[in-house]
């Protein structure tokens, strides 16, 4: 099918329907523009977009590491082994004041006034 260009007094940009390709009156004459220069523009804003949501997300996830490691550093001065210790003997105190409870509550005292 035959393609026809517009006036260009009307309008200096045409785009044939059947190929895509866009052409642009200049110099007296129609000439075909390179719809890869408009298409690559268009790809490097995507790009440069989404470059700056990765870098923030980058930013970010680089923040959540530097807390998480700030976190292990924490948990790495806890002496696990201490704690374990310490438990242990509150656990034997406990028993033996349930024990001292046990045998209070069988003793019958004698208040004087």
């Amino acid at each position: 099918m035959a393609f026809t260009f517009p006036d260009p007094s009307v309008t200096t940009t045409a785009t044939n329907p059947e190929t895509g390709i866009t052409y642009e009156y200049a110099d007296g004459m129609w000439t075909p523009v390179s719809d890869t220069d408009i298409k690559q523009d268009a790809e490097i804003a995507f790009l440069q977009n989404n470059e700056t949501v990765d870098r923030l997300l980058l930013t970010n996830l680089a923040a959540r590491v530097n807390e998480n490691e700030d976190d292990i550093d924490d948990l790495a001065e806890l002496d696990i082994n201490n704690a374990i210790s310490l438990l242990q003997i509150a656990r034997q105190d406990i028993i033996e004041l349930k024990s001292k409870v046990s045998t209070l509550e069988l003793t019958s005292f004698l208040i004087l006034e």
